[in-house]
Order: structure tokens, then sequence, then C-alpha cells
């Protein structure tokens, strides 16, 4: 029957029936550890004095409890070899020291090279700073915990330890299973290889334990398994040498970093969010990027990346890869905010591509620093979708193309402040109607193609100046190349001197409006606009039409080009 941390039952050897602290100091085995013809002493009694194993090499023949507040010292050298079904458990007021050397490495294994073939180590509630373990195998364990070495702990009582030099491997299942309130003082150096499961299993707060510098390949499967759960410490996690596998959905609610070359990969549905008290800093290398993907390599497999009213300055993504995800939110990278706690980030460099959605969506409240050089490509439903005002942070320096929909959607909304709309390599797709009440800007050469029945209205405290080249012209059109398709761009009440179109065509309107361009004012709070070399097409109405208080340059009809308007070029209400 198992004992537990709980059950001190004392046990003697069945080869001995001299006390146990006696047969620990045997003299005269060879040292350097078992070599063929050794002679290994029996080792079977729980430890409840302090004990230091100095022998070469000892057989265990039940499972060991390390309890009333006593340290297991274990010298270098030192090999033990576990029978089946045994473990080494260090309770709650147990300690382990366990500090061998790079010559004399310390060796906890299995009487038998079989990988689960007895239980592994287990700390359990050992807050001692006591507990180290360097130069340390374990080997051959993981047959009844989730690991060769399992720590475990709570709030009031963590597990605290110091991991360095020391090599996990031939588990069964993990080399290390870290659950939470573990506290690792100190992690470098260490190997985890050869185990059935992958190098570890860890609390999503615990990752930040880990360290560049050791190993985590050569398993069956080499990952390094994260739980899903909060991250509630700020951390670093490093880049190492196998993927993050977050198998439930993370919460950032603190600072997190992100180093260069890791790759976070995540099952089916699961997502990552960025809260309003945590932050994010990504940042990788054009030769290690940070990567955040799925298990599989399947548009919208896991659900994405979230940044939900985090208004830190932390916030950056910078050569970063997201692929595959959109299966919960609507894009890989979604951006949601409040007026009163908004959401920061920057983005540069960066991939959005595989999504089953959109490569991203900002909604309002996104405040975007830096976004250019960044590529948007291979989405299913286009490039991303912006509101009127957070497309004002698009840059024509990033890729928007490549997708099944070359298509960065506008879903509507207010033009609040003054912005410039860039010229990207995809049309914006227009699916609300537009309402531009700051000074707005559209540069050269893009192309504005609105869904049914939507519009563009330039109210009396907003101004739109769309001025184009002969080479580079602004397009204003409808998806379906229908007269009447879309309402058409109306200014109303907007008295601006900058209000200027030039080098545009307007094709496609009138379907709200009397025409494609419709100018509207009052006597107190006219309209005004100049349009040049401009072309005005195929509207259900007039090309233009001008209410009695709007002002149009005169000689309009003359230095525009003008066709298949079904009421006319120019309508001038006296």
């Amino acid at each position: 029957m198992r004992l537990h941390h709980h059950q001190f039952v004392r046990r003697l050897a069945v080869v001995a029936t001299v006390p146990l602290a006696t047969i620990l100091f045997i003299a005269g085995c060879p040292s350097g550890g078992p070599g063929p013809g050794l002679i290994c002493l029996p080792l079977s009694e729980d430890v409840s004095v302090d004990t230091t194993l100095s022998a070469a090499c000892y057989e265990v023949s039940s499972e060991i409890n390390v309890y009333n507040g006593a340290t297991l010292t274990i010298m270098p050298g030192v090999t033990l070899k576990f029978a089946q079904g045994t473990g080494l458990d260090i309770a709650s007021d147990g300690r382990l020291d366990a500090q061998g050397t790079a010559d004399n490495p310390i060796v906890l294994t299995g009487a038998e090279a079989v990988r689960g073939f007895w239980d592994g180590v287990r700390m359990y509630h050992t807050n001692s700073t006591a507990n180290k373990l360097d130069h340390v195998t374990i080997e051959y364990g993981g047959g009844y915990w989730d690991g060769n070495l399992w720590l475990d702990g709570s709030t009031n009582s963590p597990t605290r330890v110091v991991i360095t030099n020391t090599t996990l491997r031939q588990s069964a299942s993990f080399g290390l299973r870290m659950n939470k309130d573990v506290i690792a003082e100190g992690f470098a150096g260490n190997t985890f290889t050869l185990n059935a499961l992958g190098a570890i299993a860890t609390d999503t707060d615990a990752v930040g334990y880990l360290d560049d510098a050791s190993t985590y390949a050569g398993n069956d499967v080499d990952i390094v398994q994260v739980e899903g759960g909060a991250v509630e410490n700020a951390q670093t996690w490093p880049g190492i040498d196998a993927n993050y596998l977050a198998i439930g959905s993370i919460s950032v609610d603190a600072a997190l970093s992100i180093n260069p070359g890791a790759t976070l990969a995540f099952a089916s549905g699961e997502t990552m969010t960025v809260w309003d008290d945590g932050s994010l800093r990504a940042i990788g290398t054009e030769a290690q990027p940070v990567t955040f993907t799925g298990m599989e390599a399947t548009r919208g497999y896991w659900g994405g990346l979230r940044f939900y009213h985090s208004n830190s300055t932390g916030n950056r993504l910078e050569h970063v890869v997201i692929e595959n995800g959109g299966g919960y939110f609507d894009a890989n990278l979604y951006l949601d905010g409040g007026s009163s706690d908004p959401v920061r980030l920057d983005i540069v460099n960066t991939t959005l591509t595989g999504s089953s959605t959109d490569g991203f969506l900002f909604n309002n409240n996104v405040i975007v620093g830096e976004f250019h050089d960044n590529t948007c490509t291979g989405n299913a439903t286009g490039a991303g979708t912006v509101t009127a005002n957070t497309a004002c942070v698009l840059d024509d320096t990033s890729t928007y193309t490549g997708n099944d929909v070359d298509a960065v959607h506008i879903t509507g909304g207010s033009v609040t402040s003054e912005c410039t709309w860039s010229a990207t390599d995809a049309e914006y797709r227009i699916g609300g109607g537009i309402s531009v009440d700051a000074d707005l800007t559209i540069a050269a050469g893009a192309r504005l193609i609105f869904e049914s029945g939507e519009t563009m209205t330039v109210w009396d405290d907003g101004s739109l100046a769309a001025v184009g080249t002969a080479g580079e012209p602004i397009e204003f059109n409808g998806v379906q190349q229908t007269p009447g398709y879309w309402g058409g761009l109306r200014f109303y009440h907007s008295n601006a001197a900058r209000n200027r179109l030039e080098y545009v065509t307007i094709s496609n309107g009138g379907g709200s409006y009397d025409g494609n361009l419709y100018i509207d004012g009052s006597s107190s709070q006219p309209a005004q606009v100049a349009v040049e070399s401009s072309t005005i097409t195929q509207s259900a109405s007039y090309g233009i039409s001008v209410n009695r208080y709007g002002t149009i340059n005169a000689d309009v009809e003359a230095v525009n080009a003008f066709s298949g308007n079904a009421d006319g070029d120019v309508f001038l209400q006296q």
C-alpha cells in the first residue's frame, strides 16, 4: 500500500536489523557510482531526523518519506536504485539537499532501466531554502506522479527549490512537473530529454523560472506543456529549444515578456488574453521571431491573441508571427478597449497569417503607437478589420494582400480626431456608414469600396482632403459595379477650406443622396468643396448635386470628366 507524506510509518530494512542511521554510514563502498559487482546497501525507512547518504549505492525497496523537519542529504557520487512502484517523498516539513558535482553526480534511478519503473521524486509544500538539486540525474521514473520530479505547493505553503545542472530523463511522463505555487530560486543548465510526454509540464505562472541555457529537446514530444490559467507575477518566458504547448487558455494579469525564438503553440480553441492589469512584450528578431501558433497548421485551430483594456506602454509586438488563429476571436490579433481604459499596443515587423477570419481586428478605443512593416496575408476574410477611427493607424509599408479577400474592412463609425488613411496595397472595404467629424486626409492611391447602401458624410466639424495624382488616383466605388449600389459621398454643413477632391474617381453611387457627390448646407452653415481633375461616373442620379447653400468651384464641369450619370452631370440648386 502506498504511503503518502502524512502516513509517517517507520519501516525497517528487510535485510538488516540495525538502525537506519547506522546503515547509512557503513564505510568501504567504492565511490563514483555503482559498477559491476557493486554491493548496494538496503534502504527502506522513512527519514524523520537529519540523515546523510554517503555510500556509493543504495537499493530502495519501499517508498521513503522525509518529514518531521528532517533534511535528507545525498552526497556526491551516490546512486539510489528504486524498486518498482517506490519513490522519494519530501513532505511539507522535510528537506532534500542533493548536491553532486560534474565528476561525481548523484543518480536516482530505477532498479531496472524501464521508463516509469519507479514513481520519482515528489516535493510537496516544502518551503525551505535547503532544498537543492545540483548535478543530479533522475531517470526511469514517472510511474505514478507526472514526472521524474514532481513539485507542488499552495499559496500559504509553496514548494521552494534550486535546480541546477540536473538531468531528468527516461520518464514515462514528463521530466519535470511544476504545479502552482512553486518557487524555483535557481534554475539553470538543466537537461530534460528522452521523456515520453515532453520535457516539462508546468503551471502558467511558473514558466518564468525556465532558462534558455537548459536543454528541452530529444524527448518523444519536444514540448514544455503549459497548463493554462493566469500569469499573475511579472516574468519572462525564454526562447527555448522546444515549443511551449498551451493546453488551456492563458490570461495575462501581470507584465509578461517573451524572448526571441520562443514558440507558443495552442491546443484547439485555446486563447491568450492580455487584460487591463497585464501587459505583453513579445520582441523577437528577424532570425528568431516570437511565434504564436496552433498545435496543428490549420486556419482557426486556436482562438487567437487578444488585448482587452490593457493600457500599458509595455505592450509591444516586434518580429512576431501569429498564425492559424481566429477560431474564437474574430482575428489572429484582436484589440478592444473602452473610453476610460483603451488598449495600447505597438506592432512592428509582425506577420499575421492563416486566420480563419481576419489577420487583425481593431475596435474603437485602440491606441496603436507604431504600426509599420507588417505582413497580413493568407487570411480567410481579409487582412484586417478596423473602425473609421482606427483605420488611421494603418501604414503603406505593410502588406495587406495575398488573402482570400484582399481588403481591409472598415466597419463604419466616426472619424473623431485628425488622421490620414494611407494608401494600402489592398482596398478599404466599407461595411458601415462613415461620419467624418475631424480633419481626414486620404492618401493618393487609396481605394474606398463601399458595401450596398453605405455612405460617407463630412459633417460641419469635419473636413476631407482627398488629393491623388494622375498616376495614383483615389477611388470611391461600390463593391458591385452597379449605379446606385452605394449611397455616395456627402459634404453636409462642412465649410472647411481644406475640403478638396483632386484626381479622384467616384463611381456607382447616388443610391442615397441625389448624386455620387452631394453638397448640402444652410444659410448659417454652408458647405463648400473644390473638385478638380476627377472622374464622376455611373451615378444612379446626378454626378454632382449642390444645394443652394453649397459652394463648388465654378469650373467644375470643365476641369472634371463625367459619364453615365442617370440624371445629368452637375445639378446646381438656385
